[in-house]
């Protein structure tokens, strides 16, 4: 409504987005460095303002929101990253929203996990051996 002058509502309809493939499938859980997921499917618009990108962790169901969403190619392809440490190691579900239109991906799947770290090594050798 403008004034006194009354403006017509019309909605319109939009495909669910689609999730094809999620990459990387495995990633370590960096303390240090921001992680990038690239998705790739089909309906994801061309507005990161308009997209939620989402990780369900499979055991605890616990929903991580991914805080930087970009269009790498129109309705096809975008890339969410999360900062360091912001996703515990674990399986997660990616799934998609375009305006609350949600496509949850069953094939598509995340698995992180924390980098093995080497805390001390007495006597190592100076070449070849075995270091536990």
């Amino acid at each position: 409504q403008v004034g006194s002058v009354q403006s017509n509502t019309f909605l319109v309809p939009f495909s669910s987005p689609s999730i094809t493939t999620s990459t990387p499938r495995y990633m370590w859980v960096e303390s240090s460095t921001d992680n990038v997921i690239t998705i790739t499917g089909s309906n994801f618009g061309n507005l990161p303002s308009s997209l939620n990108v989402t990780l369900t962790n499979i055991d605890t169901r616990h929903d991580v929101s991914c805080p930087l969403i970009s269009i790498i190619t129109n309705h096809t392809m975008i890339s969410c990253t999360l900062p360091s440490n912001h996703l515990p190691p674990g399986s997660y579900y990616v799934s998609v929203s375009i305006c609350g239109n949600s496509s949850y991906s069953v094939t598509s799947y995340l698995h992180t996990w924390n980098r093995p770290q080497h805390l001390s090594a007495s006597s190592p050798p100076s070449s070849g051996g075995r270091v536990t």
